[in-house]
């Protein structure tokens, strides 16, 4: 009697609880970076089709373009829609594809699952669904993006303000079974469709995710960012076996070819423009021309515009994400660059100011960090930059040590600074373990360096994630993906020639005057931008490759031209240096298709293949090649034999050379203030015109001409 009793009792409370209990659920946490469950119900009052369209316009501006056909209104702002779209007629085809955008919700039943896409019965919905032939015809046998008809994207939100959102999305067929054809048992009504969804949380995280529903189809969950992944590869997503889809999710974690790239702002110059591709291309930038042409301002400029407030200086005069290093002519080792360790008075390893300023940039990888080594070839650049110019071409994206797959939105080098020098400061000399006699570590995280470097207390803005590992003390201080060394060179009596190894790896931009009314006002450009341009700014700098590959991968509908076009351009190149120092090889090759796929990024103008290819060509000729070339005519002079051979008529290799310079006809760009206004100027003023390389071959052809001798630099 007891024992049934006891039962009874059990029973009873179960069901008072279940009576004045609510059902509570596990939602994800939008609000914290590492994205926790929490206990809640997810936010449906909002208006799903103005989200989507929302996402879309952030990720896509101006590729897609929407028509609402029908739409479902529920309470306190819930709405959803059947939105008509096409592609703008500057991106693709204007074939014409549908979106059912749904919110994801929760609660009202009992159901065993987190969150559920509710599809309501097409009577419901104004003007009805009914006989709508968007569903019955959805698949097409064409695996173009723009055949795609119909798609079916429920919406995860936390909040009526909150964009940080996931999208889910089940097969469209299932919208045209009748309403007693059940999908999930667990999950049905009498008026609508439900599919559950487990794995919101993991696409958070992970960026996509998925849920089986046995042999009848898959969920996908993703972010906005990867919604033209999600159209180009639907059918296979919902309908294939699960490793297959375990792949395909894999891959596009890897690969970016269907990623939109950031938002950037708009660029005021030419040089600017010039700047930011080199930039993207590889972190390490020879600024050249005679004194006063403003070659240190541009860099201070670039971390004006894209310094966050949180590293912002009072003054408003040295923004916290740019550091000036003077090269000094006594430079002849790493020493004063990257430090020493010294056994003398404060024994241990001296930090120098450029190692400090590394280890800053890596607590912030958001955000772009600035090294300007003025007057870099005061001192010889092989000498003091040997092993910055070395670790440079270790650049690699690392494997993720969890999925043991590359990890394509992070660079890796090999170390500059050794772990022993980190772990040292963690180190309490007056303190011995008892058991080996070594002394007591206290093991500290990179946060804990930093701010011991620093001499400073706290630091709230560094992410928590961040700040807690431990790269330092474990792998060392390798290059931060996230900064840009700049040298400013200066070619006269007093300065060093540059090596042909340090301009193979760097990336030359001549800078000699310009219109000097454009002096007045600029000013203005070292002033700190609002956070909205600001973070467009942080995004311009963003270096998608690293190698020439990574290119092919992400843009893979003009892989074929590329592999064929640039060698055979470069080849040509090499035909007319035969036999000279300046042939180029892999690495010139590589940089000239990570600068190809750097503007087939930016393209946003819909400019032609070929054209990007010969502005590239250009560019590397102005930046790698040419710099490289100094001699005087006999260096040049082409033999009647090989001129023969070749079939060519010049008289020196610097004539065929220009002859294979593409032919770029310049426009400038018009003036604008940092409010996107255009500056008005005179009819008579002269316009900004940045040198082709043809213009610079004839430079320097008439420089041999004049003084039997030649030369890249003034």
């Amino acid at each position: 009697m007891p024992f049934l009793l006891f039962w009874l009792i059990k029973l009873l409370n179960k069901s008072i609880i279940n009576i004045s209990m609510p059902n509570i659920y596990k939602i994800v946490d939008t609000h914290d970076p590492n994205y926790p469950l929490m206990d809640g119900v997810p936010f449906n009052k909002f208006d799903a089709g103005g989200e989507l369209m929302y996402q879309v316009e952030k990720y896509f501006p101006g590729m897609f373009i929407f028509e609402e056909v029908s739409s479902r209104t529920g309470n306190a702002g819930m709405k959803e829609s059947l939105l008509r779209c096409r592609f703008a007629p500057n991106v693709t085809s204007d074939n014409v594809f549908y979106i059912y955008a749904l919110e994801v919700e929760s609660g009202g039943r009992s159901l065993p699952k987190e969150h559920r896409i509710q599809f309501r019965h097409n009577t419901l919905w104004s003007p009805p669904l009914a006989e709508n032939p968007v569903l019955t015809s959805f698949c097409e046998e064409k695996k173009s993006l723009e055949d795609k008809e119909c798609y079916v994207i429920g919406i995860s939100k936390s909040d009526i303000d909150n964009h940080n959102v996931v999208f889910c999305s089940f097969y469209p067929s299932n919208i045209v079974n009748d309403q007693s054809n059940n999908i999930e048992t667990q999950a049905t009504a009498p008026k609508s469709i439900q599919v559950t969804v487990d794995y919101i949380q993991d696409a958070y995280i992970n960026n996509i995710s998925f849920q089986s529903k046995g042999n009848r189809f898959n969920v996908i969950i993703y972010k906005p960012q990867y919604l033209l992944w999600y159209m180009a590869n639907r059918d296979e997503l919902h309908l294939a076996d699960i490793q297959t889809v375990k792949d395909m999710i894999n891959e596009a974690r890897i690969y970016n070819e269907f990623l939109p790239v950031p938002p950037t702002p708009q660029i005021t110059d030419n040089v600017q423009e010039l700047v930011l591709s080199a930039i993207r291309t590889k972190p390490f930038i020879l600024l050249a021309g005679i004194s006063g042409t403003g070659k240190s301002r541009i860099v201070r400029e670039l971390a004006f515009k894209s310094c966050p407030q949180y590293l912002q200086d009072k003054a408003g005069t040295t923004p916290g994400n740019y550091c000036m290093i003077e090269v000094k002519p006594n430079w002849h080792d790493s020493t004063e660059l990257l430090g020493y360790y010294s056994r003398l008075g404060k024994a241990g390893y001296q930090f120098t100011k450029f190692v400090k300023f590394l280890v800053k940039a890596k607590m912030f990888p958001t955000v772009p960090f600035f090294v300007c080594l003025d007057e870099m070839n005061l001192a010889p650049v092989e000498q003091y930059f040997a092993e910055i110019l070395s670790i440079l071409e270790t650049r690699k994206h690392p494997k993720n040590e969890e999925t043991d797959e590359i990890d394509m939105t992070m660079v890796k080098t090999e170390p500059i600074i050794d772990a022993q020098y980190f772990r040292e400061l963690s180190e309490m000399p007056h303190t011995k373990n008892t058991q080996t006699g070594d002394p007591f570590s206290s093991n500290l995280t990179d946060r804990d360096i930093y701010l011991k470097l620093f001499d400073i207390d706290t630091e709230s803005d560094i992410d928590e994630e961040v700040g807690n590992r431990s790269d330092l003390t474990t792998e060392g201080l390798t290059l931060p993906d996230n900064i840009v060394i700049i040298g400013t060179v200066n070619m006269d009596d007093t300065t060093h020639q540059f090596s042909r190894k340090v301009i193979d790896r760097a990336m030359t931009i001549e800078m000699n005057g310009g219109n000097l009314r454009n002096m007045f006002g600029g000013s203005r450009n070292l002033e700190y931008l609002p956070k909205e341009k600001q973070e467009k700014w942080q995004n311009a700098f963003t270096r998608r490759y690293v190698t020439a590959d990574e290119v092919l991968e992400a843009h893979s509908d003009v892989a074929k031209e590329l592999m064929d076009k640039l060698p055979a351009r470069l080849e040509q190149i090499n035909m007319a240096l035969k036999s000279t120092p300046f042939e180029i090889s892999y690495r010139v090759l590589n940089e000239l298709t990570i600068m190809v796929g750097v503007m087939l990024d930016a393209n946003k103008d819909g400019k032609e293949l070929d054209g990007i290819i010969n502005q590239a060509i250009n560019n590397i000729l102005l930046m790698k090649i040419l710099p490289r070339i100094e001699g005087d005519a006999e260096m040049f002079a082409l033999s009647k034999e090989y001129k023969s051979k070749m079939g060519v008529p010049y008289n020196d290799r610097l004539e065929w050379l220009k002859e294979l310079a593409p032919d770029i006809q310049d426009k400038p760009k018009e003036r604008t203030s940092e409010d996107d206004e255009t500056v008005e100027t005179a009819d008579n003023e002269p316009k900004e015109h940045l040198q082709t390389a043809k213009d610079k071959i004839q430079e320097m052809i008439d420089r041999l001409n004049n003084q039997e001798f030649t030369r890249y630099w003034p």
